[in-house]
């Protein structure tokens, strides 16, 4: 696979989790019985995107250096250390919310809606963040 189409997959699978987060806040207006439907219907999928986007994003970092550039923080070669840092809170996140998270609205209903909101705009703007550490990596920054 050549870089760039790795490139762009990478981003087509970032936009598809991104997408699930920003819908899991819409759907949570419905109410927790909806929230529970749309992480059943979507939650595989989106986990799998994420898993994907670690995987592709490992195999583009192999080919801008190797793990000991990775984490010179503060240099733009250590923007990829950053990313995969950024990315394990994410992966750790995104099994909590999906796991733990649903199950807490299974058990308490809409009393835990502010809980997911909260949990799940955090991880929003985590993942936006990681994104522009992905931009300043492609961008030399």
């Amino acid at each position: 696979m050549s870089f760039v189409a790795a490139h762009y997959i990478h981003l087509v699978l970032a936009a598809i989790w991104l997408g699930f987060l920003v819908g899991g806040l819409a759907v949570s207006r419905l109410g927790a019985s909806k929230v529970i439907e749309y992480h059943r219907a979507y939650g595989p999928v989106a986990l799998a995107a994420l898993l994907l986007v670690g995987a592709v994003g490992l195999y583009m970092a192999l080919n801008l250096g190797g793990p000991g550039d990775w984490f010179r923080f503060g240099e733009p070669s250590g923007r990829i250390g950053e990313k995969m840092i950024s990315f394990l809170v994410l992966l750790g996140l995104g099994g909590y919310i999906h796991h733990g998270l649903v199950k807490k609205l299974e058990s308490e209903g809409d009393r835990a809606l502010t809980r997911y909101r909260i949990l799940v705009g955090l991880t929003v703007l985590i993942t936006l963040g990681t994104m522009m550490l992905g931009t300043m990596i492609a961008k030399g920054v």
